[in-house]
């Protein structure tokens, strides 16, 4: 659910919009490798991108990067059309090839001398996007500030809502990859007050602000506003197609606070849906189906089909590497699911080992204080507990819940765990509670 500035359309007219885009591509090839075509098959893949094609989506896009290249006063619109093609392939799972296509991208831009604010705007916050999901929150973090300075000139109006849109919708990404889950919020927010006013409150723009929205209310443990979120833009989605890919996202989440939640039957649906929809969309060994069916393997250990869960979470984590190499932060949560499975097993010692490889994959992804190393923490401190090693239990428990304690609400069940196990601890070396 990419956003985009340019090109606006009234809501629930996706196909008809795909139609008129390629009608349009159709008029303007006769006339050579003209400007005009290379922003016609940019829109065109936009189109193709509203209703998942990705594939369609990225043919059009690098048809438009070869045709702004050897047409005159078309750098800029090259631009944004490599950052275009760049996402296309980070969804894929090509994520060596977008880093590439992101470098060429802001090259290209950068060589400009006042690039028009608006393909600005959208190549820097194309570029901050990818570099989150790439684990640079860092970089991503100086892209979105030079993508905000560039929506500040875009015109008054639905474009300048658009871009500002955009830029909103982006800095939330980056907050959350550092933790910042209240700050991430009101970025949302205000992303989704500029969705509604330039594409209206039924429009995908508005359906992939409040999904990531119910991601940030996820983390912060807010559960029932996530899942108000989830099924705003469920039903947005299903306005346009019942089947539309991008619903694997919002049943992936579903069963995902069902999972948090502890309600593990409720979870399994929406977890198998989220993974027939993407096999469908995208094939069964694409890196993001593979991360749905990581993350159903997880509900299915929860149920008791333990050894169907461990076979599909061992094949999961080798694509995974393969595919995002050995820091990235969807291989630690593999990992730390594998390790669930080993430590009820009774290989203690196996199990910390991987719970350890994933607290160092998730420093080095997000940082060393962000929320998501917490539940490694404490899955390790349990393990150090029943080994007796009660000095390093505390210390990750405390940890934990140093990292948790300023981004979730207070009854967030890894912080409940967390607090639970320290006074388990405190009270067998009989500190009580005077310590915690």
């Amino acid at each position: 659910m990419r956003a985009r500035l340019r090109g606006l359309r009234g809501p629930g007219s996706y196909a008809a919009a795909r139609a008129a885009a390629a009608d349009a591509v159709a008029a303007l090839e006769s006339t050579g490798a003209t400007p005009s075509l290379a922003v016609a098959l940019i829109e065109l893949g936009r189109r193709h991108d509203d209703l998942g094609e990705t594939e369609a989506a990225e043919r059009r896009y690098a048809e438009a990067a070869s045709v702004a290249e050897v047409a005159s006063d078309s750098q800029a619109t090259r631009a944004e059309a490599l950052a275009r093609l760049a996402g296309s392939a980070q969804f894929l799972g090509r994520v060596e090839e977008s880093r590439g296509l992101v470098d060429r991208a802001l090259a290209i831009l950068d060589a400009i001398p006042e690039p028009p604010s608006e393909i600005a705007t959208e190549v820097l916050a194309e570029a901050a996007r990818i570099r989150v999901e790439q684990g640079d929150d860092e970089g991503a973090g100086r892209l979105i500030d030079r993508a905000s300075r560039a929506a500040d000139a875009v015109a008054g109006g639905h474009e300048h809502d658009a871009a500002r849109m955009l830029v909103e919708a982006t800095r939330g990404l980056v907050h959350r990859a550092r933790g910042r889950f209240v700050d991430a919020e009101i970025a949302l927010k205000a992303a989704l007050d500029a969705a509604e006013a330039a594409f209206g409150p039924s429009s995908l723009e508005a359906a992939g602000i409040l999904n990531d929205l119910g991601m940030i209310y996820k983390y912060a443990g807010r559960f029932a506003d996530g899942e108000a979120s989830y099924h705003r833009a469920g039903a947005i989605l299903e306005a346009v197609d019942p089947d539309h890919p991008d619903l694997a996202s919002i049943n992936h989440n579903l069963g995902g606070i069902a999972h948090a939640r502890g309600d593990f039957a409720a979870a399994e649906g929406p977890a198998r849906r989220a993974v027939e929809l993407r096999e469908r969309a995208l094939g069964a060994d694409h890196v993001v189906t593979v991360l749905d069916r990581a993350a159903y393997a997880a509900i299915l250990d929860a149920l008791g089909r333990t050894d169907e869960a461990e076979a599909i979470l061992r094949t999961a984590i080798d694509r995974l590497e393969q595919a995002l190499g050995p820091d990235h932060h969807e291989l630690a949560a593999a990992i730390n699911n594998l390790a669930a499975i080993v430590q009820r097993r009774g290989a203690l010692d196996d199990a910390a080992a991987l719970h350890e490889q994933a607290i160092a994959i998730k420093e080095r992804a997000l940082g060393p204080s962000s929320p998501a190393v917490a539940a490694s923490l404490i899955n390790l401190g349990v393990i150090r507990r029943r080994q007796g090693q009660l000095e390093e239990a505390e210390r990750c428990y405390r940890r934990a819940i140093s990292l948790l304690e300023p981004a979730v609400e207070g009854g967030h069940p890894h912080l409940a765990a967390a607090r639970k196990n320290l006074a388990v601890i405190l009270e067998a070396s009989g500190r009580g509670q005077q310590d915690q």
